[in-house]
């Protein structure tokens, strides 16, 4: 389905990696440089390789409304409110730096990295009913499906939508799953222990390196790092 960039006529939302820098962008801008969108630096980064910059609110869910059969028939309505959300993807609420399964695997050279208490970005991201799936259930719920119930109960030539509202969503969720995932990094004593746990019979050791939620990450099946 459709994303939005500064080429995109008429858009204030920014939903893609690249084709920035948006007017989001000064809001990033170091002393002395451009104003940019690079999700990468806006993450921020971590001491320890390899990490990789990770879209709190997925920049594939953004757009997922396409993909289902409720929404058919109302992809031009939703986009319509999409242009007119002030929001940029790639923008500091949205962004976190995460480790990936083998940065953990470098504490022999790192030992701190076992105190990161942050999900492995490649744990769970893309499994059944995992953080991707949970992402696309909440924007469905808070934003597609009000834009559908306001469509479906408005008046011929009334305005029916408010052009904030989409905007104030994004920025909950943002702030919603920034601290799910602050929690997760932490459960079970966070990953420090979690680790040192690793090669124990203490159930679900692993939960702190998992980014879904408890139900979906306690049914997986994990043997090792």
């Amino acid at each position: 389905m459709t994303h939005f960039n500064k080429n995109t006529l008429g858009s204030k939302i920014h939903t893609t990696k690249g084709g920035g820098p948006c007017p989001h962008a000064k809001a990033n801008r170091p002393p002395g440089g451009r104003a940019n969108c690079n999700y990468r630096k806006i993450s921020g980064g971590l001491a320890y390789s390899p990490w990789e910059a990770h879209h709190v609110l997925c920049v594939e869910a953004i757009n997922r409304y396409g993909e289902i059969r409720t929404y058919k028939a109302y992809v031009i309505k939703i986009e319509k409110c999409y242009l007119m959300t002030d929001w940029c993807i790639n923008q500091k609420a949205n962004m976190l730096a995460m480790p990936r399964k083998s940065t953990y695997l470098k504490k022999k050279n790192h030992p701190s990295v076992l105190s990161l208490n942050i999900p492995c970005h490649d744990w769970d991201h893309n499994c059944i009913d995992g953080y991707f799936d949970e992402v696309v259930e909440a924007l469905d719920e808070k934003i597609w499906a009000p834009i559908k119930k306001a469509v479906d109960k408005a008046k011929a030539d009334k305005k029916h939508f408010n052009k904030y509202a989409v905007q104030q969503e994004l920025e909950d969720l943002e702030k919603e799953f920034q601290e799910k995932l602050a929690k997760r990094g932490k459960r079970k004593g966070g990953t420090d222990k979690g680790w040192e746990n690793k090669h124990s019979n203490k159930k679900h050791w692993w939960l702190p390196f998992s980014m879904a939620k408890d139900a979906v990450a306690m049914d997986r099946s994990v043997f090792s790092f």
